[in-house]
């Protein structure tokens, strides 16, 4: 203890007899000789407390270079990385799709809602311009892998469902699929999602009777909610 205060007593009179020495920290020029030669000296004492974090400008710039550099890397690989997943997704929604109902497509085992439609159960019935019972939702379906046959489908993903399933606006041929299947009849528009995108396509199929049109039906939504409701099909179907 003695002989490093003893250092530090030496190394205070050096710095009052050569005053350039205290001027290496010049932040301490406003003090008095003797103050800043008591401050100066005790950092002496602690190397680490005394060497500046950036030597020169110099320095400081270079490590704000290295810190650019690194900020960029990182951007660079999460662009990069989301260039390679792009590709990967938007090749899921393309491809043979196979017919699951009259509005659920699936494509390399990804299940796809379409969009702002829905089309009768598959087990739902409705009656044709006779009166006769029909499944109309297995029309839907039948009707929906004709009209595919083998092209390809693509489907632009736009939300999910709440059963986590893609929910997307899909074409073959250039035709939009839901504007296709409401048109014909074969599905209702439903502006809850669409907003009324399909209204246009349903009241022409409802000026010419086409599919359902032909006869009478209940809405999907309002058979679906009769079914949860525990009632038989045949009670939930149309009267």
């Amino acid at each position: 203890m003695r002989g490093s205060m003893a250092r530090f007593r030496q190394r205070q009179r050096r710095c009052l007899r050569k005053p350039a020495t205290r001027r290496q920290d010049t932040s301490l020029n406003f003090l008095s000789p003797e103050l800043a030669c008591h401050i100066y000296s005790g950092l002496k004492s602690q190397p680490d407390a005394l060497e500046p974090r950036y030597k020169t400008r110099a320095d400081r710039f270079e490590s704000l270079g290295v810190k650019l550099m690194l900020w960029l890397v990182r951007a660079i690989l999460a662009f990069s990385l989301s260039i390679l997943i792009a590709p990967i997704r938007a090749d899921d929604l393309i491809g043979q799709a196979s017919v699951v109902d009259g509005d659920t497509i699936e494509i390399h085992s990804a299940r796809i809602r379409v969009f702002g439609i829905d089309a009768p159960e598959s087990d739902q019935l409705c009656r044709n311009e006779e009166s006769g019972l029909y499944r109309c939702g297995q029309k839907a379906s039948n009707a929906l892998f004709n009209f595919i046959g083998r092209r390809p489908v693509q489907c632009i993903e736009v939300d999910r469902d709440r059963y986590k399933r893609v929910v997307s606006v899909c074409n073959v041929g250039g035709t939009d699929i839901a504007d296709w299947l409401v048109r014909n009849g074969l599905a209702l528009d439903w502006p809850q999602y669409s907003k009324g995108g399909y209204a246009e396509a349903q009241t022409e199929a409802k000026r010419h009777e086409r599919g359902m049109w032909a006869g009478s039906f209940k809405e999907p939504w309002v058979y679906r909610a009769c079914r949860r409701s525990g009632r038989k099909l045949e009670s939930c179907s149309d009267d």
